[in-house]
């Protein structure tokens, strides 16, 4: 038989073959007999003859509700010390421990920092309020380097414990400023390089009113000066996105207008 004449088999039938409700049918019978065909999503293509035979069953729906979830969208590139930020999209060590820190929350956990945050819940947020943080976070927990391999911690853990080394305080950062309503999207893990062969270091940049803060353990200043001028970044995180850096055609600092 010619598929349009299954087709037309499909339109008429089935349409007038349901059967109609009887009080001597049970409830199950008498709810879906007749009217199973509502639940059913039908988003027909270009020439689908099936599909379209279904939408004309009397209570078909003509469309399905998407049930993806919606895609993240990539902040603006964290440009800082002179270095442009660029894009990558492949994951390496740094980037799965970022993973499994940077979902902490502080939410229900107590601590020393409840006060902090108690006394600045209301009101804008400003500068003065990211600077407190810096400042409360870089008087109550100790710089202690990591032993045996380098491992970050979520913010909760740092914060009760009250040690980490620059990663683990970096993030504690981002946890407590998160709790005070700032968007992750406006926060980056920043991994530096000394440039005359020192130590590694991390530091957490904060974009806020169009300049990018740079949240560091050493220093209570946001500037980006000072011994910051000695690093060169080599990748950042935020949200599920990372960053590496090559040389900016002209001087970006942390306090030029961000992108």
């Amino acid at each position: 038989m010619p598929f349009g004449a299954v087709a037309q088999d499909l339109r008429s039938p089935i349409k007038h073959a349901l059967p109609t409700a009887d009080p001597a049918v049970s409830a199950f019978e008498q709810a879906f007999g007749t009217g199973w065909m509502e639940a059913l999503c039908v988003s027909p293509g270009p020439g689908d003859v099936a599909s379209e035979s279904l939408a004309i069953i009397e209570g078909a729906a003509p469309d399905c509700p998407s049930t993806e979830p919606p895609q993240p969208v990539r902040p603006p590139a964290p440009d800082l010390l002179g270095y442009a930020a660029v894009a990558i999209g492949v994951r390496n060590m740094a980037q799965e421990k970022w993973e499994m820190a940077r979902t902490s929350s502080l939410e229900g956990v107590r601590g020393p920092w409840v006060s902090l945050l108690q006394g600045m819940q209301t009101g804008p947020f400003t500068e003065t309020r990211i600077a407190a943080v810096n400042r409360w976070v870089n008087r109550h927990v100790t710089f202690v380097a990591d032993r045996g391999g380098d491992r970050w911690a979520g913010g909760p853990q740092t914060l009760s414990r009250g040690w980490g080394d620059c990663e683990d305080i970096a993030l504690a950062k981002m946890a407590l400023l998160e709790s005070l309503g700032l968007s992750r999207d406006d926060m980056y893990l920043v991994l530096l390089r000394h440039r005359g062969g020192g130590d590694d270091h991390a530091v957490l940049a904060v974009r806020h009113a169009g300049y990018l803060l740079l949240l560091d353990n050493r220093s209570d200043t946001m500037s980006g000066s000072g011994d910051l001028q000695r690093y060169a970044p080599t990748i950042s995180f935020s949200g599920p996105f990372v960053w590496t850096y090559g040389y900016a055609t002209a001087g970006i600092d942390a306090r030029s207008a961000a992108p």
